[in-house]
């Protein structure tokens, strides 16, 4: 009974392909023998057990199809990639022998942006399941530099990634380009995550910057106009900046010692932004849409705020 046990704990967490599985599922059976009062109680967990359409063998034959040198087995591996991405959020351990190929998929393509949210998410997910990724440095370094992409999906999962690895050095090591980034232009969204992020991972490692932070969010990103010299205004860019830095002053007020009166500030920001519409400055170009979501982000950003910081409570 023990050896079975053990056997039937090893489908789980240390998955095998499709032929390993295999294997041991005859050798479960084998030990029980045909005339066990147990054999079909146990044939329906190994069904269970065993995931058959979306287990180790489909999470490998996308992560290698993704290494092909064919244009083509690269965009179809491509397609399965978001449903590994998904995977990786309920079944780490399915990854625990994928280090090179995540590895190589971020060293040599993630600069595209529909491969770097994905596998950056992956090893967000489940970087502490695969020991051999807390000792690569160059994996470290590339996850570093897509910290301040013009995606702010890929800036949220790689500092993630780089928290979950224990690095609070290299999270550290982020708030100086940061805080240097931090004005307008295609790359504010993700500037303000990253700081969004820190400030939830490491919140100490903001505290002698929260103030000017705060003043650059509210001042000159939810009040101020976007100013020509950061080039043509670009919609999305601007939507996406107003709804980061809305959350980034959550994240500030509730993870930092701030001062009562910078709290009632933030707070009102919010009170304003869904009292006037969801305009604070004075353009008249935001769409209704924008505008809803704004509002929104805004409600959503009072609703986190513990009761003692809530203006409602």
């Amino acid at each position: 009974v023990p050896k079975l046990y053990e056997t039937l704990e090893s489908m789980v967490t240390k998955p095998r392909d499709g032929s390993g599985t295999k294997k041991l599922q005859e050798d479960v059976l084998k030990r029980l023998g045909p005339r066990s009062p147990q054999l079909e109680f146990v044939k329906g967990l190994i069904r269970r057990l065993v995931d058959h359409y979306f287990g180790l063998d489909f999470v490998r034959h996308v992560l290698v199809g993704m290494l092909d040198e064919g244009e083509e087995e690269f965009n179809k591996a491509k397609r399965g990639l978001p449903l590994v991405a998904q995977i990786a959020g309920y079944n780490q351990s399915l990854f625990l022998s994928e280090e090179k190929q995540l590895e190589t998929l971020l060293l040599n393509h993630s600069e595209r942006k529909d491969v770097g949210q994905y596998v950056s998410k992956i090893l967000a997910l489940c970087a502490d399941r695969v020991p051999k990724l807390k000792q690569n440095r160059a994996l470290l370094k590339k996850l570093q530099d897509l910290c301040l992409s013009e995606s702010w999906v890929v800036s949220k999962f790689c500092v993630r990634a780089i928290a979950v690895l224990g690095e609070k050095k290299s999270l550290a090591d982020l708030i100086k380009p940061a805080i240097e980034q931090l004005q307008f232009g295609n790359r504010l969204p993700s500037v303000l995550r990253v700081l969004s992020e820190v400030s939830r991972a490491a919140p100490a490692i903001l505290t002698e910057h929260h103030e000017a932070v705060v003043r650059f969010v509210i001042k000159r990103l939810l009040q101020g106009p976007w100013p020509q010299s950061a080039g043509k205004k670009d919609r999305n860019v601007v939507q996406d900046a107003k709804v980061q830095g809305m959350k980034l002053l959550a994240s500030l007020v509730l993870n930092l010692e701030v001062a009562s009166s910078l709290q009632a500030t933030v707070v009102q920001v919010y009170i304003d932004t869904v009292e006037q519409g969801g305009e604070l400055t004075k353009e008249h170009g935001t769409t209704k849409h924008d505008k809803a979501l704004l509002r929104l982000t805004a409600g959503c950003c009072i609703l986190r705020l513990p009761k003692e910081k809530d203006p409602f409570g």
